[in-house]
């Protein structure tokens, strides 16, 4: 039988589904679809404009997080998922404008994971977010 000093560290559980704020993540989310049609616009030329706008995209992810976990079959997924594109979309924005190939990189990545977010949260918040067709070159 394992004793307190062999058993493996537990991670904490997430924010229960219960505590999500539907209304704040509608208002957050639609935050984010205005937020990707800019950077759509400002990525053909990058500038520090753009820079402004995928810092914003990063603060939505938080904001997003702020918001709980909805009711999903993995939360963790989630939660994973809403995390990592806030990390990608502040690569995007440290690199520009030095980088503008690498923060175009990281947008697209981002950027197409977001579609994918959306897909999941539109049956929850009764929303039919899209993003249009985006291509850089």
């Amino acid at each position: 039988m394992p004793t307190p000093a062999t058993m493996p560290a537990r991670d904490p559980d997430p924010p229960e589904a219960s505590s999500f704020d539907l209304e704040y993540a509608r208002l957050v989310v639609r935050y984010i679809v205005e937020d990707i049609a800019t950077a759509d616009a400002r990525m053909v030329d990058p500038s520090t404009t753009t820079t402004a706008t995928m810092t914003f995209l990063a603060e939505d992810m938080d904001k997003l997080q702020d918001a709980g976990i909805p009711p999903v079959s993995d939360p963790a997924r989630y939660l994973a998922r809403v995390q990592v594109l806030g990390q990608f979309y502040a690569k995007a924005a440290v690199l520009l404008p030095d980088d503008a190939i690498g923060a175009v990189a990281a947008y697209m990545v981002a950027r197409e994971d977001t579609s994918k977010l959306l897909a999941v949260l539109n049956p929850i918040l009764g929303t039919h977010h899209k993003l249009p067709p985006w291509k850089f070159m």
